[in-house]
């Protein structure tokens, strides 16, 4: 009797320890969909099947390179790093499995490197998806310290737009400093010229940007525009309280 009881409480012990490790289970796996739809739902999106390995999240990180990452292929390059926020692999079944990336999405490029915060870059020949969605920063200038510094101003100005002034940000082409030393942004192919820079590249004035791109944006809200029907604007006037536009012909 006492044999069959301990046999009893044997079998309900293994039975709860085993459900335990269901729930648990369960748990973890809920946790890593809910990050799959979360990535799904939030950033920029491409989907890719290979070898029963599904990529979600990726879309400047080659998926050649993710398959190399997942793989510890002796062939991955570290600096691709730059590009992953978060990188998770969810194995679906024995043989299936989910990549799920969220990515450090590039600030810009010039015409050699592509560049991250925090004084980041790869090389702008590095094998990277959709290059043509970076903002490119084209910069005249036959000083290198001066170039560097006007770098690091055209960045804090792109960083801002990026947390503050996320539509504009998002119609952002280019950025660029013309012979004349002339500072223009183009956005959706409109040119909004914004001031002239004398000297050099340290006077430029991140306050002055910000004041005129938020006159920009309402500009564009009080003349009821829409950005793809403007050619140019001229934002140098400004503090003569006159704004030049030119819209484009049909």
């Amino acid at each position: 009797m006492d044999l069959k009881m301990d046999r009893t409480a044997q079998n309900r012990i293994f039975n709860c320890c085993y459900f335990f490790t269901l729930l648990v289970s369960a748990y973890f796996l809920s946790l890593d969909f809910y990050s799959f739809l979360n990535v799904k739902k939030d950033i920029k999106i491409s989907s890719y099947n290979l070898l029963n390995t599904e990529i979600y999240g990726n879309h400047f990180l080659p998926n050649v390179e993710v398959l190399k990452k997942i793989n510890k292929d002796i062939g991955y390059e570290n600096d691709y790093d730059y590009l992953i926020e978060t990188f998770k692999t969810v194995q679906i079944s024995e043989n299936n499995s989910v990549v799920i990336i969220n990515e450090n999405e590039p600030l810009f490029c010039d015409y050699s490197n592509i560049y991250f915060s925090g004084d980041k870059y790869l090389h702008i020949d590095k094998d990277i998806e959709n290059k043509q969605d970076l903002v490119f920063v084209d910069i005249y200038s036959k000083n290198k310290s001066d170039y560097k510094t006007g770098l690091k101003r055209i960045e804090s100005f792109i960083s801002y737009l990026k947390n503050k002034q996320n539509e504009i940000h998002k119609i952002l082409e280019r950025i660029e400093i013309d012979e004349d030393s002339f500072l223009s942004i183009y956005l959706k192919g409109c040119k909004v010229k914004m001031f002239k820079i004398y000297h050099t590249y340290s006077n430029i004035n991140l306050n002055k940007m910000k004041k005129k791109i938020s006159i920009f944006s309402l500009f564009l809200k009080n003349e009821e525009l829409n950005i793809e029907s403007l050619k140019e604007v001229n934002l140098s006037m400004e503090d003569d309280g006159l704004i030049i536009w030119q819209e484009r012909l049909n």
